[in-house]
């Protein structure tokens, strides 16, 4: 009898000493990760069987490369029942840039992101008994803009008259000069 109340109390102890720090934790069962990878783009595929972060949203990083730098990045989440939050960051400072929440069907967002200083790729993921999920990464560079044409100048019409038909003179019509010569004595 004493040796079962000891145990109990060494389990008690355990929970109450480890349970804090297994709160903030990633708990998934039967995870699956694909990747790939090219010099510029990749994907990244994670598939789990449950999870739960006990809704807190924990910080993850895919590395991309050594440097900042700007990608455009897909999330798709999908969870057959419970919750599967994303939420996409920004830079060094992880602002949010946006968030996808799984459904049974799916869901997809994308937008343009910068990495944290040594080019990971920052995202917030929070599960609450979620069941038979999976969420995926893509990144590629962000599109080249297009230079918009400079507008050219169309001449407008002025109010300035426009020169009339005037008759040019001819050597008829000069008038002639007479002079009436007198004598003078």
């Amino acid at each position: 009898m004493r040796s079962v109340a000891l145990w109990k109390l060494r389990l008690l102890i355990a929970t109450v000493v480890l349970g804090p720090f297994l709160a903030g934790c990633l708990l998934m069962t039967a995870r699956t990760e694909e990747a790939t990878q090219t010099a510029d783009a990749g994907a990244q595929k994670v598939t789990f069987y449950s999870s739960d972060t006990n809704g807190v949203a924990l910080d993850q990083l895919l590395e991309l490369g050594t440097t900042p730098m700007r990608v455009q990045v897909t999330f798709y989440a999908r969870v057959d029942s419970g919750e599967l939050h994303i939420e996409v960051l920004n830079g060094q400072n992880g602002e949010l840039a946006f968030t996808v929440d799984g459904t049974a069907q799916g869901a997809t967002g994308t937008g343009i992101v910068r990495t944290n200083d040594v080019g990971d790729l920052r995202y917030r993921l929070r599960t609450t008994n979620a069941r038979n999920g999976e969420y995926s990464i893509s990144y590629v560079p962000p599109p080249t803009p297009t230079p918009t044409p400079l507008p050219t100048s169309t001449p407008v019409p002025t109010d300035t008259p426009t020169p009339t038909d005037t008759p040019t003179p001819t050597a008829t019509d000069t008038p002639t000069l007479a002079l009436e010569a007198t004598a003078t004595p």
